[in-house]
């Protein structure tokens, strides 16, 4: 992993020269390949949640340790983090739900993506099913997931003791900017597939970079055209360009979230050029802990999960041996 120095601070210093070190010492970049694993290894349990907003899906694993919560971002699903949940096991006790309007989740309004109605969603189902978790929770979101927990742990919406924040390859003003090309984005994909496995090879070589990840999280993004005829084909479950008018509310706001948040901070990057100005001012004053995985694209927690593995690990080590760090 390589990151620019970080001069010491005045904003939790101490806790960031530690698991700095941490880090570096325990995590060199990984060259093994990804888990061999099949969707039903990844979590232990599956079920239903019914909250006032909707029925959602859910994935845990575990009974022990510090309570993941992990978000997935926009057009995905929570199996996107199947490989990193089968790592975990035994390290910490993961939930992952669909958010409303993907993968297995549906409410009346699966449309309304708003950000606040999907953050308000999240905070219900944790706070419903983990209300005073002892052990605390660790809030984790890819991509849009990212705005989500960022703004969970900003606002203190969570029962429990928020006690770290991980966001993954998601900055606010890079991800402003890209939206103009987003559009264009959408209409390069195709909008139909013949079968399930055409729509996970297609994912494979084209959004995820990887067939063994397309594999395990790419079969829950799809869904039959017409369920009562398999040979109808196979669509998006959820149409991103519906979701067009909440794009710029999803990011606006973003880095303060982040930066706001009482707890550790985590940013994984697949390039520091990620970095917008705010957040590169942020990273060389020492606010955050910037992380950086090269050679990984977009999903970095699919193309490399032991990488993203191994720094959750550092943090939970350290933070093991700082136990006085706590949101206040």
């Amino acid at each position: 992993m390589s990151r620019p120095p970080i001069p010491p601070s005045t904003n939790d210093s101490d806790f960031l020269a530690q698991l700095r070190h941490e880090i570096d010492t325990h995590c060199p970049p990984s060259s093994a390949p990804q888990l061999p694993a099949v969707p039903q290894d990844c979590f232990e349990k599956e079920e239903d949640v019914t909250i006032s907003t909707g029925t959602f899906h859910t994935y845990s694993s575990g009974q022990s340790g510090p309570l993941m919560v992990m978000i997935h971002g926009i057009g995905l699903s929570a199996m996107s983090f199947g490989q990193l949940a089968l790592l975990l096991k035994g390290t910490a006790r993961v939930f992952a739900p669909d958010l409303r309007g993907h993968g297995k989740s549906f409410t009346n309004d699966d449309e309304n993506l708003d950000l606040n109605v999907i953050t308000s969603d999240v905070a219900e189902l944790v706070n419903t099913l983990f209300p005073k978790y002892p052990e605390g929770v660790i809030l984790l979101g890819h991509s849009i997931g990212g705005s989500i927990v960022s703004k969970l742990a900003a606002e203190n919406t969570i029962t429990s003791v928020i006690k770290a924040l991980f966001v993954i390859d998601i900055v606010e003003g890079t991800a402003l900017e890209s939206l103009s090309a987003m559009d264009s984005v959408l209409l390069r994909r195709p909008t139909h597939f013949n079968t399930l496995d055409d729509a996970v090879k297609w994912t494979g070589r084209n959004l995820i970079h990887g067939q063994l990840a397309a594999s395990i999280s790419a079969p829950s993004i799809f869904a039959p055209v017409d369920p009562s005829d398999p040979s109808a084909g196979y669509k998006w479950r959820m149409d991103a360009a519906k979701s067009k008018p909440f794009w710029r509310d999803w990011y606006k706001g973003l880095n303060k979230n982040f930066l706001s948040a009482r707890c550790p901070r985590v940013l994984i990057l697949a390039s520091v050029d990620e970095l917008d100005k705010e957040m590169n001012i942020a990273n060389m004053q020492g606010k955050f802990q910037l992380c950086v995985i090269p050679n990984s694209g977009h999903h970095i927690h699919e193309e490399r999960p032991r990488d993203v593995f191994n720094t959750i690990k550092a943090v939970l080590n350290k933070m093991s041996t700082v136990p006085q760090f706590r949101r206040s």
